[in-house]
């Protein structure tokens, strides 16, 4: 039976959330202000790919025709200085002199160089470049008007913050999210993944707009087809698929949505997305080496080892997850270990950020009348959200440890925040709007939240790093 549209969720006014974007986009802007340049986990490799990209490089290349596989490419010479010299405040072995404002002044003073070197990016050569078009054009934009590095800097990681909230209000006006959805993105460690230029603010602001894009193919009249939103649910499931491989299972919505909806178009297209991101995946792994890890087995090689034995890599995960210290490191890094893991809540924020996670979970579950006719699209986002987690421990088996190990190591909670957004959108509504009374419930909730977790993360950033003063 389809869900008409008098039944569809409530839609706020189109200036109202235009309202709320800007709103959001000015507050994102002043948790910038808070964080110098380059403090998140990897955002170091990442930025130096997206400035490969921007000079036309588009996959990772060799600096000499007899190494092994593909590791870097070209980057403007002031530029890698820049992210070299912001390392020393970066992690728990950064340089206790190293000043983040005297860094941040100096790199004001310093321009492009406009002349390349070769370095070593091979953490992200498992990545497809699309991820990173916001990354590029901010830094392509920035050489051309030849700003300092500081000022480039702040325009890249203002272009891919603005990219991710356009991405979020897209799905918010597609679908509104649930409390539980809402308070998993107001966590201190999903918007400081937003404000900072690496890919994972991307990914989960893809993996909301993906999920509001298939509940709502799910809500809609059989006969009602939509080409920008079938377009965009295969571009984003492309994109999702082929920047973080443990979410492959999401291949499954398409192919849902093409069983319900059959038509030979949509078979060929699903058939092409697949082929499309297998392709992308297997090239990366075969492509790409990184240098940086010292091993007895290659990618491709430890992954047969673990496909040929499955309960025993089965047995290395729940190694993994017993190990005394695993589990709560995991539970810290998935809600407030900004920075390198550097810039922490304290463990009594922790535990609060949690309660209100159980909170919302509770009131999402209380509120949320489910239909048997929701039940398979709500089993299918659960089962891809549970299938993506368990496949992030293989993810980092094969990529970032050898073989045979006591315990999966390199695991960090943030990996683990779009999967838990996909089974978030499972457990709400998914095809009638709250009553009025709910909706006041969840919009009080949610403004509680907000303001308690950006004071949290206001805190905790600005001891941190200390540059509340810096303009």
């Amino acid at each position: 039976m389809p869900i008409h549209t008098e039944s569809r969720i409530h839609r706020p006014p189109l200036a109202a959330q235009a309202a709320w974007f800007a709103l959001a986009l000015l507050v994102a802007w002043g948790l910038m202000r808070l964080v110098p340049a380059l403090q998140s986990p990897d955002e170091n490799s990442h930025l130096l790919r997206a400035d490969m990209i921007a000079h036309g490089q588009w996959t990772l290349r060799k600096d000499e025709p007899d190494e092994v596989g593909n590791q870097g490419g070209y980057v403007d010479r002031n530029f890698q200085a820049f992210v070299q010299s912001m390392r020393k405040i970066a992690g728990h072995e950064r340089d206790p002199k190293a000043s983040a404002r005297e860094l941040m002044e100096q790199a004001a003073q310093q321009r492009w160089a406009h002349q390349d070197m070769f370095v070593n990016a091979a953490g992200t050569g498992y990545y497809a470049p699309f991820i990173y078009l916001p990354h590029a054009l901010g830094l392509r934009m920035a050489r051309a008007l030849d700003l300092s590095m500081r000022a480039s800097y702040e325009l890249t990681r203002l272009a891919v913050a603005a990219t991710a909230l356009v991405l979020m209000a897209w799905a918010w006006r597609l679908f509104t999210p649930n409390l539980l959805v809402r308070a998993l993105l107001l966590m201190p460690m999903a918007m400081f993944q937003v404000i900072s230029p690496t890919i994972d603010g991307l990914s989960i602001a893809s993996a909301v707009l993906l999920a509001a894009l298939f509940s709502a193919r799910c809500g809609a009249p059989r006969g009602e087809p939509n080409r920008l939103q079938e377009c965009a649910l295969y571009a984003c499931t492309f994109l999702l698929v082929t920047s973080r491989t443990n979410l492959a299972p999401l291949l499954l919505l398409p192919l849902w949505l093409l069983v319900r909806r059959f038509s030979a178009s949509h078979l060929l297209a699903w058939v092409a997305l697949c082929v499309a991101c297998a392709g992308w995946t297997l090239y990366g792994l075969a492509s790409t080496a990184d240098s940086r890890l010292v091993r007895n087995h290659g990618t491709l090689e430890i992954l047969a080892i673990y496909l040929q034995d499955p309960l025993g890599f089965a047995r290395l995960v729940r190694d993994t997850l017993m190990d005394s210290q695993t589990g709560y490191f995991y539970a810290y890094s998935f809600v407030g270990m900004m920075g390198w893991l550097d810039a922490a809540v304290t463990k009594e924020e922790m535990k609060t950020i949690w309660c209100c996670l159980a909170l919302a979970l509770a009131v999402t579950l209380g509120s949320t009348r489910y239909l048997w006719r929701d039940a398979a699209a709500r089993a299918l986002l659960l089962f891809v959200g549970l299938a993506s987690s368990a496949l992030v421990f293989l993810a980092l088996a094969i990529s970032w440890n050898d073989h045979p190990v006591a315990i999966i190591s390199g695991v960090q909670g943030r990996y683990f925040i779009v999967p838990a957004l996909l089974a978030a959108t499972a457990l709400g509504p998914m095809g009638r709007a709250a009553s009025p009374a709910g909706r006041v419930v969840a919009h009080g909730l949610t403004a509680v939240f907000a303001l308690g977790s950006l004071y949290i993360m206001a805190t905790t950033l600005s001891e941190r790093y200390g540059l509340l003063r810096l303009l």
